[in-house]
């Protein structure tokens, strides 16, 4: 007896699709007539016929698409919020009637999920900082599941990145406008695929500049306030410490600029300081002083996920989308325009 996941199969479609157009919600949920069509002949060529007793059971469970949201367990689960805003917002924008499951995996173990293999198990997976190990299994990996890489890029995927070029070059133009001639760089000492790229650009821009950032000025520290306080600490203790500073992680420059204040040093008299934002905005908004910050649209890209999300689980032919979403530089106390 044929199954609803041979139904799904046959017409190249999430088992949650087939529940949808079958329970005659395919329109009220915008599935593509293609799609509907689909599935309807599939099932006739099937002779599908559903267990009314399993389907009294199931009925709001299958009914609805479930989106599997997947992050890494490690420090970067303090910019987990910020992202689950975003999901959630578009969500209810969009009035999507779906189920958003939390998924944590090991960095570099991405392989170990099985629901990633099962195409039957979710409706679509969005998948956020995968490590290069990581990228290199999704590359090699041969699923139906729609997936949607978050802040990564691979062209068999649909994919939504920050795009900050511009903005890291803009920052840095900015502190040698201001005349400033040597910086210091607070940076966390574990770097990830994005993270590395990104403070690669910031020193090739700093070079091209004339912005010097020495090697005795370069600090690599825990992506915590306590490692800004120990990155603060080594600035001081420097001879002739640079009148300008730049940190690739928010949460860093807020342990810093508590230690900077206490040893009598104020913004943006003393020291200018300018930030890479990538969790709650309002953390670097809300801290004294204020952050100017290079602020990844982590939101944004979240919405983008779930619309790409929603569009290819009622269209499943939906050709591959690559967005890029551009960062903001937004100038506050600890650096003004």
């Amino acid at each position: 007896m044929a199954t609803i996941k041979d139904v799904a199969a046959l017409a190249g479609v999430s088992t949650a699709t087939v529940s949808l157009v079958l329970n005659g919600r395919g329109q009220e949920l915008k599935v593509s007539a293609a799609t509907q069509q689909k599935v309807l002949a599939a099932a006739k060529t099937l002779a599908y016929k559903p267990n009314a007793s399993a389907r009294k059971l199931r009925t709001s469970e299958i009914e609805k698409p479930t989106i599997a949201f997947y992050w890494p367990m490690d420090l970067r689960i303090n910019y987990l919020a910020a992202i689950l805003t975003g999901l959630r917002t578009e969500i209810e924008k969009l009035q999507f009637d779906c189920e958003l499951i939390i998924c944590t995996y090991r960095n570099d173990q991405l392989a170990e999920e099985q629901g990633l293999k099962n195409a039957y198990r979710y409706s679509a997976a969005i998948i956020g900082a995968p490590s290069e190990a990581d990228m290199a299994y999704l590359q090699g990996l041969k699923t139906s599941l729609p997936i949607i890489l978050f802040n990564r890029y691979l062209e068999k995927y649909h994919t939504v990145c920050s795009q900050d070029e511009s903005t890291l070059r803009n920052a840095v133009n900015l502190l040698a406008a201001k005349g400033h001639v040597r910086a210091c760089l607070f940076h966390p000492d574990a770097l990830y695929t994005v993270s590395g790229k990104r403070l690669s650009m910031l020193l090739q821009f700093a070079e091209e500049t004339g912005l010097s950032i020495e090697r005795n000025s370069i600090f690599s520290v825990e992506d915590s306030c306590d490692g800004g306080v120990i990155a603060a600490r080594r600035y001081l203790s420097l001879d002739h410490p640079p009148k300008a500073i730049l940190s690739m992680s928010d949460t860093i420059a807020i342990g810093a600029s508590s230690i900077l204040s206490r040893k009598g040093l104020v913004m943006p008299e003393d020291v200018e300081l300018i930030a890479f934002a990538i969790g709650d905005p309002n953390l670097s908004h809300f801290a004294n002083p204020s952050l100017s910050v290079i602020e990844m649209p982590s939101h944004e890209m979240a919405e983008n996920c779930i619309d790409i999300a929603r569009q290819v689980i009622q269209t499943p032919d939906l050709p591959l989308c690559h967005r890029q979403i551009p960062s903001k530089l937004i100038l506050r106390e600890s650096c003004p325009e």
